[in-house]
């Protein structure tokens, strides 16, 4: 009896308890797929006066995938071209970043806003690819629209986090496969060009696949060191690096535009 009275006191002195339950994480307020390769949330942005090679060449503005993948671009000063980051997010951030978007109201949103009066500006495309259903919003001319105060200003703050994303691990995109564009140009388009380069990769050859088109470009999916010795070559002379590039390349006295674009997981 003394014991049980000594241990007593114990606790009331020292205030020792029963040890708390450790608390419950709280549930996102969206499920999404885990799986690898299957995107969850993106922005993109197409249409407008992009030049048909800026459109096939054309990467989201965001990307993220369900296991946490994140792949964006951004302008790299140091490099003086756009590059392609990564990160891994762990499932906890991923539903912050979608908690975040949901506190903005992007449930409550239209399907689309298309009321800009003017013509030929982009269209931003966001897309939420839930378990139970697919979320998306699309805003004609967004930053014309921001502006005239017709579209929530949420759609703005999502777009400024995700253009310009940065996470502390971080890392440069490896480029492990692209799609290569290339077309055919005439003699009085290729005078045009600011510079003309050799191709000088010898292990892919442009007049394999190019088109001879003024609008449309063959395409052709390589992989492995040919894509690596592909990248090396024209990521600081293509459209993907910089939208007013004109250098063209020469192959055996052919003159070509050529651009490229990283292939994502999943595709």
């Amino acid at each position: 009896m003394s014991r049980i009275l000594c241990a007593l006191a114990l606790v009331i002195v020292l205030g020792i308890g029963p040890v708390a339950a450790a608390p419950t994480p709280r549930p996102p307020r969206w499920a999404w797929d885990a799986t690898p390769g299957k995107v969850l949330f993106m922005i993109q942005t197409r249409g407008g006066v992009a030049s048909p090679l800026q459109e096939v060449t054309a990467l989201p503005d965001f990307v993220l995938y369900g296991d946490g993948t994140a792949i964006w671009t951004r302008y790299d000063a140091k490099e003086e071209m756009r590059q392609v980051w990564t990160a891994q997010l762990t499932q906890d951030e991923i539903a912050q970043q979608l908690d975040w978007m949901a506190s903005l109201g992007y449930e409550e949103w239209y399907d689309r806003y298309e009321d800009a009066s003017l013509a030929d500006l982009p269209t931003t495309t966001y897309t939420m690819n839930l378990q139970d259903r697919t979320i998306k919003r699309l805003v004609y001319g967004l930053q014309f629209c921001l502006k005239a105060n017709t579209v929530p200003s949420g759609f703005g703050e999502i777009y400024q986090r995700y253009s310009a994303f940065t996470h502390p691990a971080e890392r440069l995109y490896v480029v492990e496969r692209i799609v290569l564009y290339a077309r055919g140009l005439s003699k009085t388009e290729a005078r045009r060009g600011a510079h003309t380069l050799n191709w000088g990769v010898k292990e892919v050859k442009l007049a394999d696949f190019a088109l001879e088109s003024e609008t449309d470009y063959g395409r052709s999916e390589i992989s492995g060191k040919d894509a690596t010795r592909v990248v090396n070559r024209v990521k600081k002379w293509t459209l993907f690096s910089s939208d007013f590039s004109v250098f063209f390349f020469k192959e055996k006295k052919k003159e070509y535009q050529v651009g490229y674009r990283p292939l994502l997981p999943g595709e």
